[in-house]
């Protein structure tokens, strides 16, 4: 899926928080970190953000982290 089509799943503001958060995600790996955190990162709720992180990247944050 590319890009193009990410924006449709979740609006342009939404999904550039959620990179933002993906990235703290990752440079956050040696450190175990909790939903709520990663949620803030994004400005959203932990019940959103897991919402939205699995429709924008097509897996959920812990999978994320465990890959």
């Amino acid at each position: 899926m590319d890009s193009g089509t990410r924006f449709s799943v979740v609006d342009h503001d939404t999904y550039r928080r959620l990179l933002r958060s993906r990235d703290w995600l990752a440079e956050s790996f040696p450190e175990r970190v909790r939903l709520k955190d990663a949620a803030r990162q994004a400005n959203l709720s932990p019940f959103h953000f897991q919402r939205l992180f699995a429709r924008a990247f097509q897996e959920t944050p812990h999978a994320f982290v465990q890959r």
